[in-house]
This record gives C-alpha cells, sequence and structure tokens, in this order.
C-alpha cells in the first residue's frame, strides 16, 4: 500500500434504532452516541419511534447512552406490572423496518441492570 493512500471504508450502511419501554411506548429527546467498526462517531438526538441512521460502515456498532439521563428517563416511566405481558416482543416481531419499510426487526431486551 502506498505511504499516500489510506483504506477507506465504504460507509454505506445503515442502522434503525426503537427504544421502546416495557409498556411499548417510545424514548425521546435524549442523545445517543454511534461508532461503527470504522471508528467514525455520530451523536443522534433520539426522537419518537424508528431513528434511521446512516453512514455505517459494516460491522459490529456500539451504542451508547448518558447512564444517569438513562436512569432518569426510565425511571419517569409508569412501570408494568408483573401480571401483565410486554406487548414489545409482538410489536417487534409484526412491525417492519428500512428504507423500504420491508425488513423484518430483531428485538432485543435490556434492563438496567443490563447496562
Amino acid at each position: 500500500m502506498s505511504d499516500r493512500c489510506i483504506p477507506c471504508e465504504k460507509s454505506k450502511n445503515w442502522i434503525e434504532l426503537d427504544f421502546r419501554d416495557e409498556n411499548n411506548q417510545s424514548y425521546e429527546g435524549f442523545d445517543i452516541t454511534i461508532e461503527d467498526a470504522s471508528g467514525a462517531i455520530q451523536t443522534v438526538n433520539l426522537t419518537s419511534g424508528i431513528n434511521h441512521i446512516e453512514d455505517i460502515a459494516s460491522g459490529p456498532v456500539k451504542v451508547t447512552i448518558d447512564t444517569q439521563t438513562l436512569i432518569d428517563v426510565v425511571e419517569d416511566r409508569d412501570k408494568r406490572l408483573d401480571s401483565e405481558t410486554s406487548l414489545v416482543p409482538e410489536f417487534a416481531k409484526e412491525a417492519l423496518g428500512g428504507p423500504e419499510q420491508n425488513q423484518s426487526k430483531k428485538y432485543l431486551h435490556a434492563t438496567l441492570g443490563d447496562l
């Protein structure tokens, strides 16, 4: 490789994130940081529903949220009763995403303790 040339990473991919509480309500109004496999970093202010983020290099993606901000937002929400079933897994299974709204979603269950 030439000393005048650096490897380029094609950042033509995208990711969609939809953060929801256990009552299937979207979170919004705080910043998340996305770091792609090339090390490129984007900060996005979370909006309600699907957040479509473009210019992502292929490979693993790291999503970072300020811990205290997340705790404050989560603790402000009503908790689901133990006797109630979460609606989120079924919502994720049925809802489609992607540029043409034809992509299946991947559901990831996480609690504050996991983070």
